[in-house]
């Protein structure tokens, strides 16, 4: 049951959006996938949004890699891998994603003491599910100490980096 509808509204002489946050079961929901978009505009907060995309998420799984091209555009680039990693296959050819290697990149190089979730979610990305497609990017960690630190953890030193 629907509690309450907030209509935002950013306007000036020749610009006007709106779109709808839903109160559903006392969680904020979208109307659209795109309405992702303009709650990020016009909050400071996006916990509201993503508490928001992940109840949209639970109903429509199929936009999870729209979704994840979506935050990592909006937002932090590593808060996206977690959605990435819930809708790329093994090998499949969202691995070849521009916005999924970004995400992958910046998640990779946080500090595991932290991060450890969002660490191993890229991981996960990188070594389970597109090992080929990211290969080029592990290669080129060596330099970077948490990266090459949280490969090095996950394979046991097999990975040539940790040579």
């Amino acid at each position: 049951m629907i509690k309450n509808i907030f209509i935002f509204f950013i306007g000036s002489l020749f610009f006007l959006k709106s779109f709808a946050l839903v109160e559903k079961d006392g969680k904020f929901a979208l109307e659209s996938l795109n309405d992702f978009n303009q709650c990020q505009e016009i909050t400071t907060d996006g916990s509201a949004c993503l508490h928001a995309l992940d109840f949209w998420l639970e109903k429509n799984p199929n936009d999870f890699f729209q979704a994840a091209k979506m935050v990592r555009k909006k937002m932090n680039h590593q808060d996206a891998v977690i959605y990435f990693v819930k809708s790329v296959k093994v090998n499949s050819k969202e691995c070849q994603d521009k916005d999924l290697r970004l995400s992958f990149l910046a998640a990779i190089n946080l500090n595991r003491a932290h991060n450890s979730n969002t660490v191993d979610l890229a991981l996960k990305l990188c070594i389970d599910l597109c090992p080929n497609d990211l290969a080029e990017n592990v290669s080129g960690l060596k330099q970077k100490k948490y990266a090459r630190e949280n490969i090095c953890k996950y394979t046991q030193n097999k990975n040539e980096i940790c040579r």
